[in-house]
């Protein structure tokens, strides 16, 4: 019996929605029908391997694969199983046969880009995301990833270039906007770099007021990073060293942070009503009517830091010290504004602007602009929220 293509799209919908088990069940229905159905049996296979099944997903896409060897999405799906199976060389040629039979397929080039330069063949990634650009010219990951590989390579004239394709359409992105400020100093254009990374103008730091219902700011600071250190997403983060991170704070209902989330806000409204009129600068020439604040909670101890990052999607980005250790020296555990990671720079030397992480500091700078925190002395623990709206 011959499956219609609605039935299938019917499944992937509830896959997409996060329904797994009608989604699992309308597979499985579609496999009693037609057992050599190769996208129910790919699409399984991709079910079970986002449950943590590499076996029985491994089993159904190369089962799609014997029914259907030509099929490239199925070999996309071959790639990225043996990828997350540590079969790198595997995976590999599973993309490069997937784009092979399909060389408009843009998961394949994206997926086999980021296995080249996890190898550290930065060459083979260029020329995998200059595809997938060349296929999706409004591809932000692939022009990101390809911008960051042109700077790293010495090549600062066609990462600007890059990241001006980019921005056309995007105006306002924020991680476009941090590596032009990277692009433009390598390129020389050091004046233009200072005024897009006014490190002085367009970065605040206040002291919080004691939020109501709270004697003091001690006590405000206290309840927040007792939250932080006892909520049961804390856990690992590839961008820190010695420390940890929470997962989205936003939605708990505890006062603490919502008095917090409010004087962001608070914050974000009086500097977007402060911003000049007329003015071509992206921070105001894109500042939104409104925001929405995300929060995580960050824990770092000794040596702990965190590395240069920026407010991805966002036109705010904040950090509040909620605690930091008695005995910080002056550079020690500082919040770092203006700097990206060193692999970036060939001949450029970009200007920094440290902050000292006193308790009850709010900081707030736009997200576009690269933010770090320098390691942390002694034996105390610094608890920071960060905020990007």
């Amino acid at each position: 019996m011959q499956i219609g293509a609605d039935a299938i799209d019917r499944a992937i919908e509830l896959h997409k929605s996060g329904q797994a088990e009608s989604a699992r069940e309308a597979y499985q229905e579609i496999l009693q029908q037609e057992p050599n159905n190769a996208d129910a049996l790919r699409l399984l296979g991709v079910m079970r391997l986002q449950e943590g099944d590499a076996l029985a997903a491994e089993q159904c896409i190369r089962q799609a694969l014997h029914v259907a060897p030509d099929n490239a999405k199925a070999h996309d799906n071959l790639g990225m199983l043996l990828h997350l199976t540590n079969r790198h060389a595997e995976a590999a040629a599973a993309f490069e046969e997937a784009i092979r039979l399909d060389p408009e397929l843009t998961a394949a080039h994206a997926n086999l880009g980021k296995l080249r330069l996890l190898a550290g063949d930065k060459e083979a990634a260029r020329v995998c995301f200059q595809n997938l650009v060349n296929l999706d010219p409004d591809d932000r990951a692939a022009r990101y990833y390809l911008t960051r590989i042109l700077l790293e390579t010495g090549e600062p004239h066609a990462a600007l270039d890059t990241v001006d394709g980019l921005l056309a359409q995007h105006p306002g992105d924020a991680q476009g906007l941090a590596f032009k400020a990277i692009a433009l100093l390598e390129v020389g254009d050091g004046e233009a770099e200072r005024r897009l990374m006014d490190l002085d103008g367009l970065v605040t730091v206040t002291t919080l007021a004691c939020p109501e219902g709270f004697a003091d700011l001690d006590s405000f600071n206290g309840d927040l990073a007792a939250f932080v250190n006892s909520h049961p997403s804390l856990a690992q983060n590839a961008e820190l060293q010695n420390g940890l991170a929470t997962q989205e704070l936003g939605n708990s209902d505890r006062p603490a942070l919502q008095l917090l989330l409010e004087a962001f806000q608070a914050e974000a409204a009086r500097r977007r009503a402060d911003l000049p009129t007329g003015s071509d600068h992206p921070f105001a020439a894109h500042a939104p009517g409104g925001v929405t604040v995300q929060a995580r909670g960050i824990k770092l101890w000794q040596d702990g830091a965190q590395a240069p990052r920026v407010g991805h999607g966002a036109w705010l980005s904040g950090i509040y010290v909620a605690q930091a250790p008695g005995d910080q020296s002056t550079a020690a555990g500082s919040i770092e504004l203006g700097r990206a990671r060193a692999s970036l720079y060939n001949d450029g030397q970009a200007r920094v602007r440290g902050i000292a992480p006193a308790a009850g500091t709010l900081i707030t700078f736009p997200a576009f602009m690269w933010q770090a925190v320098q390691p942390v002395a002694g034996e105390g623990e610094q608890i920071l929220l960060r905020l990007d709206a």
